[in-house]
């Protein structure tokens, strides 16, 4: 289960990255 949560908060931030990068650019 823990494994599972840290895929998805790895997966979350990615994502939170991404759009930041994209409002950066």
């Amino acid at each position: 289960m823990k494994i599972d949560k840290g895929l998805i908060g790895g997966s979350t931030n990615l994502l939170i990255l991404s759009l930041l990068k994209e409002r950066d650019m």
